[in-house]
C-alpha cells in the first residue's frame, strides 16, 4: 500500500504497541505479535503544531486530518459528522451543585450517535487497504453507523447486531445493509467469535476492536470541545463506558492537543458504567486489577460489555495514571435522568448516553468533583435510537370542553 501525495497532510508516523513499545509501519496490523497490548497510531506532534490543525480540506471530521491516519481524498467518506453542539446546561448544573456543566450532543451525528466518528476512519482505512467488505459486531449504534457509512463508500457491510437492540436500531441497520444478522447471547461472545474471520482477511475489521484505525476518528470530539470552549480544556469530561473506544480515543485526543501546545492541560476523565457490567468501576473502587464480568441486563445496551479485553486493562490503567473517576448506576437512575434531562434541558438522549448523568450526580454529591469544576458531559446517542423507557401518556377527548378544563379555563 502506498500513500498518495494528498494523504501526506497527516502527521502520523507509524503504529506502536502501548504495552511493549514495538513499532510498526502504517499498515493493516490489528494487534501486537509480541504481547497482548493494543496498537495506537503515533503522530509527530511538533509537525502538527507547526503546520496547524483544524484546517483540512473536505467535510465532516476531516478538517482534523493532521491528527488522523493518512487518507487519500477519494477515501474520505463523510455524511457530515462532527461539530456536535456543546450546550450550557444551567438547570442541570443547579441540580448537581456545580458551577458549569455543558452537554456534548453526539446524538446529532448522521446516524444518531458518536459511532459515526469512528466509522469515518474505519471505512477510510478499509478503502485504503483495498477491502471490498467490512464487518462489525454491534449492540445497535455501531451497526447503524457502519452500515450507512459503508453504503456511502460503496462497500458491503456485514453487521451482527445484538437481539436486544431496539426496533429503531434494527430498522436503521437493515435499511443500510442487506447483510444484517441478529445474534442471541452476550456481545462479548460474538465479538470473540468473529475475530478469526478478521484474522484471515475475509473482511475488514470495522467494529469496536483492536484495529488501531477505527477509533481514531473519535479523538475529534476532544478537538471540538477545546475549540468550542475558546481553545481551552474543561476540567472534567464524563464518558459512558462500554467497549472503552470513546473514552480511550477522546482522552488520547486531549493529551495530544496538550502535548502539541494547543491547550494547557488534558481534562480529568470520568467514566460511567451500568451496574450490570461495571468491570472497570469495580476494579477502580476496589483497588484490584481488571477482571471481566458476566454482563447482566440493562436498558443501556450500548455499555453492556462484560469483557472489554485489553481495552479494559488499558482503561483502568489510564484512569489510575491520571487519578480519574468512575461510577456505576442502576437502570432506574438512568431512566429517571433520561426523562429529567428532556423535560428540563430539552435534550432527549438515549439510555446509553444517560448513564453519565446519575454517575455525575453521585460523584458531585460525594465531593469527588468539586463545585467550581467546568464539566463536559458526553451524551453519546439520541433518544430516538430506542424506545426506553416507555411512556404512556393519558388520552383526552377531542372536545372544546375537555381542552378548556385541561388549561384551567371556565
Amino acid at each position: 500500500m502506498t500513500w498518495t501525495d494528498d494523504a501526506e497532510r497527516s502527521a502520523a508516523v507509524g503504529l506502536r504497541c502501548i504495552d511493549c513499545g514495538l513499532g510498526f509501519a502504517l499498515d493493516y496490523v490489528r494487534g501486537c505479535p509480541r504481547c497482548p497490548g493494543l496498537l495506537v497510531v503515533e503522530y509527530d506532534l511538533d509537525m502538527a503544531a507547526k503546520l496547524g490543525i483544524g484546517n483540512g480540506p473536505g467535510g465532516g471530521i476531516w478538517r482534523w486530518d493532521r491528527l488522523l491516519p493518512p487518507t487519500a481524498p477519494d477515501h474520505r467518506v463523510t455524511l457530515g459528522e462532527g461539530m456536535s453542539p456543546l450546550l450550557p446546561a444551567g438547570r442541570l448544573a443547579d441540580r448537581l451543585g456545580l458551577r458549569d456543566v455543558r452537554l456534548k450532543l453526539e446524538g446529532v451525528n448522521p446516524t444518531g450517535s458518536m459511532k459515526d466518528r469512528s466509522s469515518v476512519t474505519a471505512i477510510a482505512a478499509a478503502l485504503t487497504f483495498g477491502f471490498g467488505r467490512v464487518g462489525c459486531v454491534s449492540s445497535g449504534n455501531m451497526g447503524s453507523s457502519i452500515a450507512n457509512y459503508a453504503a456511502r463508500a460503496g462497500l458491503r457491510a456485514h453487521v451482527f447486531s445484538a437481539a436486544y437492540a431496539s426496533e429503531n436500531q434494527i430498522d436503521h441497520m437493515a435499511a443500510g445493509t442487506a447483510d444484517l444478522f441478529v445474534y442471541d447471547g452476550p456481545y462479548d461472545a460474538m465479538a470473540a467469535a468473529i475475530q478469526p474471520v478478521f484474522d484471515e482477511g475475509l473482511a475488514f475489521d470495522a467494529g469496536s476492536s483492536p484495529n488501531p484505525y477505527n477509533s481514531e476518528g473519535q479523538k475529534t470530539l476532544a478537538f471540538e470541545v477545546v475549540e468550542q470552549l475558546g481553545e481551552r480544556s474543561p476540567d472534567v469530561v464524563v464518558y459512558p463506558l462500554g467497549a472503552a473506544d470513546l473514552f480511550l480515543a477522546a482522552t488520547r485526543g486531549f493529551e495530544q492537543y496538550a502535548s502539541a501546545g494547543f491547550t494547557d492541560f488534558a481534562p480529568l476523565p470520568v467514566v460511567a458504567q451500568s451496574r450490570a457490567s461495571a468491570s472497570v468501576v469495580q476494579a477502580l473502587d476496589g483497588g484490584g486489577e481488571y477482571e471481566a464480568v458476566e454482563a447482566g441486563d440493562s436498558i443501556a445496551g450500548g455499555v453492556l460489555v462484560g469483557d472489554m479485553g485489553a481495552k479494559g486493562h488499558l482503561a483502568l490503567k489510564k484512569l489510575r495514571q491520571v487519578d480519574g473517576l468512575g461510577a456505576a448506576v442502576d437502570d432506574d437512575e438512568i431512566a429517571e435522568w433520561q426523562t429529567w434531562l428532556a423535560r428540563n434541558e430539552g435534550v432527549w438522549a438515549g439510555p446509553t448516553a444517560s448513564v453519565v448523568l446519575p454517575a455525575l450526580e453521585h460523584l458531585a454529591a460525594s465531593g469527588a468533583i468539586g463545585r467550581d469544576a467546568s464539566v463536559v458531559v458526553v451524551l453519546s446517542e439520541t433518544g430516538l435510537k430506542g424506545g426506553q423507557p416507555p411512556h404512556r401518556p393519558p388520552t383526552i377527548e377531542a372536545s372544546e370542553d375537555s381542552l378548556r378544563a385541561l388549561f384551567g379555563g371556565a
